[in-house]
């Protein structure tokens, strides 16, 4: 067993807003089990709320655990069950969609349409933290390269600047419905 699968957060020290949420994602991202967010005393009601969005944004990450001062969350991801090239499909399938919706949107003026493509942004950013957190597990672990698809770690760089791509579409699509509203 890996020796920093478990990472516990001090939420006291995450301050500025959005912090707590940032510093979830870039322990899922690098593939983490487990991380357990703790507060001297009781956690205040915004770390908590950081840390729900954080596991709605995660695929397979939940919450295991609740008490005032701590949340425990869990990653219940099996690298088996999602082949990179499927996720990234995925991801592409998204943000082809959300340009579609967009530029319709920004053609007749439909909120409607617009409103589709912003929500499937949070769709597209849960696509890309999951395939940034096989590829990055992906470095460390060589049994993970057969597992995800991949014929050899020289495939990684090359399936996060795929991944990075497809998710900034994803994001200017979002501006582009955002206009429209």
């Amino acid at each position: 067993k890996r020796k920093w699968e478990t990472w516990i957060v001090d939420a006291d020290l995450c301050d500025d807003p959005g912090m707590l949420e940032r510093i979830i994602v870039g322990n899922y991202v690098i593939g983490r089990q487990k991380v357990i967010v703790k507060s001297a005393t009781r956690l205040k009601s915004e770390h908590i709320e950081e840390v729900r969005q954080a596991s709605k944004r995660l695929m397979g990450l939940g919450i295991i655990e609740e008490t005032a001062s701590k949340i425990t969350l869990q990653c219940a991801i099996d690298p088996a069950n999602y082949p990179l090239d499927a996720l990234i499909k995925r991801l592409f399938n998204l943000g082809a969609t959300m340009l579609d919706e967009a530029v319709e949107a920004l053609i007749t003026g439909d909120a409607r349409l617009a409103q589709d493509a912003i929500k499937r942004e949070d769709d597209a950013d849960m696509m890309y933290w999951l395939i940034l957190r096989l590829v990055l597990s992906a470095q460390l672990d060589e049994a993970l390269v057969e597992t995800l698809g991949m014929r050899s770690r020289l495939e990684i760089p090359g399936y996060r600047a795929i991944a990075r791509d497809l998710e900034k579409v994803a994001d200017l699509c979002e501006v582009i419905a955002r206009a429209v509203l």
